[in-house]
């Protein structure tokens, strides 16, 4: 947790209408009785620079409390939240009416979990047609673009693969997050682990595995050759 110096007093959320993460909080504060500022992000967090400048972040959600201290991930939030307010008398009937409407939101906003889906599928269907077709190395740049210690993002083929070089390796692997479609390229990387700069999921970008959620799929590894130092893929 950080702090900065509190707007007069104003809980601040920095978050997004599509990410679940954010509706946890916000029915968290909901359930509290706490009046709060929403303040939407871009969908991509590179795009994030006026969140960053607020805040020191770039991932959602993020709490301002009326302090000013900053607090991030829903889990924690939550977690801080609780310890620092009692719960109201309209909690459980908060809690419970969420429960009730659920159907309902989802009926009026399918075009929203249709994306969700369309999304995960498009994702199988492209690991089938790749496996299915002759695999090819693709030339993707100059081995030396991606420093050591450092990702890269890059148009493949019509897909989107990152580049990691680990103490002077590279590694290929998908650039979206198998949970919310956000850029891995964007995110941390610490040896062979890199974090999604949405919601904290981690890879292992030499094999794609997933080490922690909340995703709960691995992305797709590939093949990497680098000759006279021109980095190919293969696809």
């Amino acid at each position: 947790m950080k702090a900065r110096e509190a707007a007069c007093g104003v809980v601040e959320l920095y978050q997004a209408e599509w990410c679940p993460h954010s509706h946890r909080v916000r029915q968290r504060l909901t359930e509290l009785g706490l009046d709060f500022v929403a303040h939407q992000v871009p969908v991509d967090p590179a795009e994030r620079t006026g969140m960053e400048r607020a805040t020191g972040r770039r991932s959602i959600p993020t709490l301002v409390l009326d302090d000013g201290t900053i607090v991030g991930a829903d889990d924690e939030i939550l977690a801080v939240l609780d310890r620092r307010f009692p719960e109201t008398s309209e909690a459980a009937r908060h809690r419970a009416k969420a429960v009730e409407e659920w159907p309902e939101w989802l009926r009026l906003a399918p075009s929203r979990t249709d994306g969700f889906v369309g999304s995960r599928s498009m994702a199988g269907r492209s690991s089938e047609r790749r496996s299915e077709a002759m695999a090819e190395f693709v030339t993707v740049a100059s081995s030396v673009e991606v420093a050591e210690g450092e990702m890269t993002g890059f148009e493949v083929g019509g897909e989107r693969v990152a580049v990691a070089n680990v103490g002077g390796t590279l590694y290929a692997f998908g650039n979206t997050c198998t949970h919310l479609q956000c850029s891995l390229a964007s995110g941390e990387l610490e040896g062979t682990t890199v974090t999604c700069p949405c919601h904290g999921s981690r890879f292992d970008v030499t094999t794609g595995a997933l080490l922690r959620g909340p995703a709960q799929e691995p992305v797709q590894s590939y093949r990497v050759r680098v000759a006279n130092e021109t980095l190919q893929v293969e696809l």
